[in-house]
This record gives structure tokens, C-alpha cells and sequence, in this order.
């Protein structure tokens, strides 16, 4: 298996989530957020060094977090975000040290339910393919309107919702980053979006519904009993 970073975007001030941190230090099974995402992902195969963007305002809880993960191998760099998530998730890449043969998953730390299943689904697209993003097929009809008024019923069978982490060659990301930038491309909802711009094919894998992103309270109870009964399921 080829080598390959994480990315983590942990860069939120928290103003949405109404509580007096971000969201990526809330606690489900006495774990953070943010310490339940990254170990989904430390013990697969081949990473080889991990980076966690940080609202600059937030460094210090985030080192608190990644020191509890006790990790030395691989190693853990945290490098401050920047105004949105597209620029944060450039510091992120530009922090990686690894060569052009290797591969990035970039992954919002909000979502903490990844498994190492779908982990190994975007890895294996993104060595044959420039980049790889999970998408899970709508179920409900799609709108487009304006004003309060529909104005189209798009074709939900082309249509995806997208997750992450999102799986890239590192020449390619960093390459689309930079090309974003020169043409002033800003605000990108993913990596996926500047990686097509840049004219690099972009493969979709299967995701998985279970890997929702906690935005409400809500989504922290269901992540919660789902931990919970996985952990009574491996423990029996």
C-alpha cells in the first residue's frame, strides 16, 4: 500500500453549534469529537503522518486533544486554519511532507463515525484515479427555487449527497490549491470541487449513511448510541 497523510479539519469557532466551544471538543462517550475522528483513522494501514488545522484561536485545546491521543507514530502536526474551509484545508496540504507518489485524505473532524471500511474504499480509488470522493444517492425529490417559488425539479439520479474524507494524489490537491488561488476561486464547500475545476478526474465511492457530520443535537444522540452499541457489540 502506498503512503498516505490525513488532513483533519478541525477550524470552527463553534458559532453555529450554540455552545461555548466548537462543536470538534464536544464529548460523546466521554471522548471529543475531534479525538474520535482521528482515531478512526490511526490504525490503517500505511499512514504516515497526520495534520490538524485549528481555528488559530483554538490551538491550545486542539494540542490538548492530540496529546491525549498519545500518538508518536505517525507523526501529529497542528497548523492554524484560515477564514474559511478552503483556506484551511490549503495550510493543511501545504503541511504535509510527504512525495508526489503519496496520497491525502482530507476529512472534517465533525465527522466522527468514518469507518475504516470506507477509509479503504476512497484510498484504493484515489491510487488509481487522481481523486476520490464518497457520495451517498438522494432518496427524496430535489428542489431548486428562488424567492420562495420552485423554478426547476432537477433529476435526483444524477445527483449525490457528498461526505468526506476525500482521498487525493498529493500533486494533484496541492496543484488545484494553487490554481484555485491564482484565479481567486474561493469559498469551495469541498477539496473535490477544486480538484475538477483543475481538469483531474475525480472518482465517487459508496459512502456511508452511518457517517453523518454532527451539526445538531440531534446528530450527538445518534452518534452516541451508535458508538454505545458498537462498543457492546465488540466487547461481547
Amino acid at each position: 500500500m502506498l503512503s498516505w497523510h490525513l488532513v483533519v479539519l478541525a477550524g470552527g469557532s463553534g458559532q453555529r453549534y450554540l455552545s461555548s466551544e466548537p462543536k470538534q471538543f464536544d464529548t460523546i462517550c466521554q471522548q471529543s469529537i475531534l479525538e474520535i475522528s482521528i482515531r478512526a483513522f490511526i490504525t490503517v494501514q500505511g499512514l504516515a503522518s497526520i495534520v490538524v488545522v485549528s481555528h488559530p484561536s483554538w490551538i491550545t485545546r486542539t494540542k490538548q486533544v492530540c496529546s491525549i491521543l498519545n500518538v508518536k507514530t505517525p507523526s501529529v502536526e497542528i497548523v492554524p486554519g484560515g477564514p474559511t474551509r478552503q483556506e484551511s484545508s490549503f495550510n493543511g496540504v501545504q503541511a504535509i511532507k510527504g512525495n508526489s507518489r503519496d496520497l491525502v485524505l482530507i476529512h472534517d473532524a465533525a465527522r466522527p463515525l468514518v469507518t475504516h471500511e470506507l477509509i479503504s474504499r476512497i484510498l484504493t480509488a484515489a491510487s488509481t484515479v487522481c481523486a476520490a470522493i464518497p457520495i451517498i444517492p438522494l432518496k427524496d425529490s430535489i428542489i431548486a427555487f428562488d424567492q420562495g417559488m420552485v423554478i426547476d425539479y432537477p433529476e435526483r439520479n444524477c445527483l449525490a449527497a457528498v461526505q468526506t474524507p476525500q482521498g487525493f494524489q498529493i500533486d494533484c490537491i496541492r496543484h488545484a490549491h494553487q490554481l484555485a488561488k491564482s484565479e481567486r476561486f474561493a469559498n469551495a464547500p469541498d477539496d473535490g470541487i477544486l480538484v475538477m475545476r483543475a481538469g483531474y478526474p475525480v472518482a465517487t465511492v459508496q459512502g456511508d449513511e452511518i457517517n453523518i457530520k454532527i451539526t445538531s443535537p440531534e446528530d450527538k444522540i445518534f452518534a452516541e448510541s451508535y458508538l454505545n452499541k458498537r462498543k457492546t457489540v465488540t466487547s461481547s
